[in-house]
C-alpha cells in the first residue's frame, strides 16, 4: 500500500510538473504574444492604409428631358461613364437605377 501511495504521489508531481510551464516556456509564450500582437497591430493598420476613399465625384451628366439636348447617346455615355468611374458610390444595382432615374426629367 505504501509502494501504491508512493507511486500517485509521484505520478501527481509529476503532472504538476508538465502544467506548470517552465521558465523558458513562459519566456517563449510571453515572446510569442507579443509577436502575435505586433503582427496582428501591423495587419490592422496596412488594412486601414490600404482602404481607399471613396473616389473622386465626377460631375453629374445633364437631365435627359427631351432627347435634344443632350441626345440620348450622349446622355447615356456620361450616365455609363459616371456608372463607371465612381461606381464605389453604387454599391447596388438598386442605387444605379436610382441614380439614373434622377437624371431624367419631363418626358424622357
Amino acid at each position: 500500500m505504501a509502494a501504491a501511495n508512493a507511486e500517485i504521489d509521484r505520478l501527481r508531481a509529476l503532472l504538476v510538473s508538465q502544467e506548470t510551464p517552465s521558465e523558458t516556456e513562459t519566456i517563449n509564450s510571453d515572446r510569442l504574444a507579443n509577436v502575435l500582437e505586433a503582427i496582428a497591430q501591423r495587419l490592422t493598420r496596412e488594412d486601414s492604409l490600404n482602404r481607399s476613399p471613396k473616389s473622386t465625384k465626377i460631375p453629374d451628366p445633364p437631365l435627359l428631358t427631351d432627347s435634344k439636348d443632350p441626345t440620348f447617346n450622349s446622355w447615356k455615355l456620361q450616365i455609363k461613364g459616371k456608372l463607371q468611374t465612381n461606381a464605389d458610390h453604387f454599391l447596388v444595382e438598386e442605387d444605379k437605377m436610382t441614380y439614373v432615374f434622377s437624371r431624367t426629367g419631363s418626358n424622357a
